[in-house]
């Protein structure tokens, strides 16, 4: 069983890295991600040398179909307002965070004197994994939805085997709709 892989999306950069025994992996500007959970924005101080705002926890499959957490941050730029609108949509849409691939990235930003620079991130829904392969990957595994080694207070946490039934509704249910029976006698 392999461990889920942790990934680090440097705002400061625009640059997303993996996180490993030996250090950072640059891994560049972008990712796709199969989105299982995402917390709602909490105020807190997930691990020592991060500062206090808004967070919002990730656990998804990686391109490569691993499992891997990732943390998005308001900083002092509202940074989590993209995340947000996007979040908005998929419900507009009726979808799930599972049901599309997500494209993580980066748009540079500058203050209006133009001496500092940052990077907000960016969302983009894709077709998404068919359900079969999210569950064949997801079944197997035992980890938690959010990462067990942050510290963000007492928020909620379901499991992925409550994460797995849903998926397994839902295709069900979307399964019934479009099928139409013909009977021919």
């Amino acid at each position: 069983m392999k461990y889920p892989r942790r990934y680090r999306l440097n705002r400061a950069e625009g640059r997303i890295y993996r996180q490993s025994i030996g250090g950072l992996t640059p891994l560049g500007r972008e990712m796709n991600v199969a989105l299982l959970y995402a917390t709602d924005p909490t105020r807190a101080v997930p691990y020592p040398s991060a500062t206090e705002q808004e967070w919002v926890a990730l656990s998804f499959l990686d391109s490569e179909r691993q499992f891997g957490y990732a943390l998005l941050n308001s900083g002092s730029s509202n940074a989590l307002a993209e995340w947000l609108a996007y979040r908005q949509q998929l419900r507009k849409e009726g979808l799930k965070l599972w049901q599309v691939t997500t494209r993580i990235g980066f748009r540079l930003s500058a203050s209006g004197d133009g001496h500092r620079s940052w990077y907000y991130y960016t969302f983009t829904a894709e077709e998404g994994l068919p359900s079969s392969q999210l569950l064949e990957r997801l079944r197997p595994q035992s980890w938690e939805l959010v990462d067990p080694f942050l510290d963000l207070g007492d928020i909620p946490k379901p499991s992925l085997a409550e994460s797995i039934e849903e998926i397994e509704a839902t295709s069900l249910r979307l399964a019934d709709e479009r099928t139409q029976f013909l009977y021919w006698e």
